[in-house]
């Protein structure tokens, strides 16, 4: 039976593969799916993509301490859900100076095991906790706004990406008895070092994350190691895996498998962020020799990474391309040989990382060089698509490429492996096999066991 399916996301869903190919499956199964997102200067109000509704809001843009009080009347359920977790949330009676001894001993930590190579002092720098205050309280305010708007469709089923949405769908449940999905794509409250985090977010979101989840029907996350953490952590209810693999339409031929570069390419695309050892992929090319580096992608790091590119003198060896769209991004890497996911465990998100480039490197016919963590050691061993190693350590990647560059044959072997997995076992046709029989256990019976 058609089903009207709202789905929430603070992200630009078009550029947003995840919540593309979720909302593209609903519509293909027959039902009418709505995507909420925010409002963006450069996208209309309203479109029509891949069968599936857009419909762009505008957020109030205000969130001071008025703002919080103007909203607490508006909205008494959330009011009481903030102030539950932390009275501060929508008061301003507070220092802004802050550091935990906690965090201080978590921070010199990390250091130690040379997982963050952060200065000193950027661990004892206090946290402005009404900054934090002011970004949870934007948060509710655009989570009010998702459900105002949504309450005009009358869903028969609400699906929360990610923590900052689950909140508008949680208003649904409880108060119209809207069936709640969640779709973990993170570990919200884990996403950032704890020397890059207050007491007040952290807390504050990881209770929040806590309350929720016993109000939803059904759970979904992209790997297995992120639906134990929540059912480990939670006591929540078991999380159905649906990895982010790419549509079999964009594969690269298996002709690409054919192809002998001279010299061989190493890419990495996606995110510019800090602890994703972009850095030290950098420092690594310095000790490769006869190979080309790519880095395509956006990012607020990018300046700091060509920057460093250039004082070490690796400007003649790495690239950065321009960015491609989301579509093209299989196509683009199929000219290269090695793709490289070099996360840093510098937090849950990190240690649990299974990126969507793991999977699209395969698809183009690379070999894989990931770091040792569990998702990609599990999948890389299992299938035979590459090697691994300590992400921490530049000295470490560059050993593991001058092997791969050494032994040509072993390197096609790793790619002629990596494409047959991805043609096998990696595709989102595959994976919309258990996310079809996920939406019709929730919507058939309202919840799931």
């Amino acid at each position: 039976m058609k089903k009207t399916i709202v789905v929430f996301n603070l992200n630009e869903t078009t550029s947003d593969p995840r919540v593309r190919r979720i909302a593209t499956s609903l519509a293909t199964m027959g039902h009418r799916v709505i995507v909420l997102n925010p409002q963006s200067e450069s996208a209309p109000p309203q479109e029509t993509h891949q069968g599936f509704e857009i419909h762009r809001i505008k957020f109030p843009g205000g969130y001071t301490e008025e703002d919080a009080m103007r909203f607490a009347r508006e909205c008494p359920p959330l009011a009481r859900l903030a102030a539950k977790h932390d009275s501060r949330i929508l008061s301003t009676g507070f220092g802004k100076k802050f550091v935990s001894k906690v965090q201080r001993r978590a921070s010199m930590w990390l250091r130690k095991k040379g997982l963050v190579r952060a200065p000193t002092q950027e661990a004892s720098q206090p946290f402005d906790l009404l900054q934090d205050a002011m970004g949870i309280r934007w948060i509710l305010v655009a989570n009010w706004a998702l459900y105002s708007k949504a309450l005009e469709f009358k869903p028969d089923l609400a699906w929360s990406n990610d923590l900052d949405t689950l909140v508008c769908g949680y208003l649904l449940k409880t108060r119209i008895g809207t069936p709640l999905v969640f779709d973990a794509h993170e570990i919200y409250p884990e996403q950032f070092p704890v020397h890059m985090r207050s007491d007040l977010w952290h807390d504050f979101y990881s209770e929040l994350e806590r309350d929720l989840l016993q109000h939803t029907d059904g759970c979904l996350t992209v790997c297995d190691s992120l639906g134990e953490y929540f059912v480990r952590a939670y006591k929540s209810k078991p999380f159905v895996t649906i990895r982010n693999c790419p549509s079999r339409r964009l594969f690269a031929p298996s002709s690409v498998l054919q192809r002998k570069s001279s010299p061989r390419t190493v890419l990495y695309h996606g995110a510019y962020f800090r602890y994703r050892g972009l850095d030290e992929v950098i420092q690594a090319s310095m000790y490769v020799k006869n190979c080309r580096f790519v880095f395509r992608g956006l990012g607020d790091h990018e300046s700091a990474l060509r920057a460093l590119s250039q004082s070490i003198g690796a400007s003649d060896r790495v690239e950065f391309a321009a960015p491609v769209a989301v579509d093209d991004l299989i196509s683009s890497a199929s000219a290269c040989d090695i793709g490289l996911s070099p996360f840093i465990s510098v937090c849950l998100n990190t240690e649990f990382a299974l990126p969507n480039k793991f999977f699209e490197y395969a698809a183009a016919g690379l070999a894989l060089v990931s770091a040792d963590l569990p998702e990609m050691r599990r999948l890389t061993n299992t299938y035979r698509m590459g090697r691994l190693y300590d992400s921490s350590d530049p000295k470490k990647l560059a050993d593991v490429l001058n092997e791969l560059l050494a032994a040509p044959e072993q390197l096609d072997e790793y790619r002629a492996h990596a494409y047959e997995a991805a043609v096998q076992n990696f595709t989102w046709e595959k994976e919309q096999e258990s996310l079809v029989a996920f939406v019709r256990q929730v919507t058939g019976s309202g919840a799931m066991h």
